[in-house]
């Protein structure tokens, strides 16, 4: 259940930073990429629940909130999910 849960925080992300303008395009693009780390860490976590996956799956979600490229809901979920991963 939490591979679910994580896997749809990281698609909610995904779609929140597209949605956002792009009034800079040089963050648009560092968004976009720690949108896409995160989501393969995700992937990579869901496929083999290592602390090695865990921890890059919470670092690859604390760079996209340190980056500023979530709005406050998505933040707010996204922070729950960094709490309830079990990593070391």
């Amino acid at each position: 259940m939490k591979k679910l849960v994580l896997s749809a925080i990281v698609v909610f992300a995904m779609v929140a930073t597209s949605c956002k303008s792009d009034d800079d395009t040089v963050e648009a693009i560092d968004c976009a990429g720690l949108t896409i780390d995160a989501d393969n860490a995700s992937d990579a976590y869901a496929d083999d629940p290592s602390n090695d996956n865990c921890i890059s799956l919470r670092n690859s979600l604390q760079a996209l909130i340190n980056a500023g490229c979530l709005d406050a809901q998505t933040q707010a979920s996204t922070e729950l999910a960094i709490s309830i991963l079990p990593c070391n």
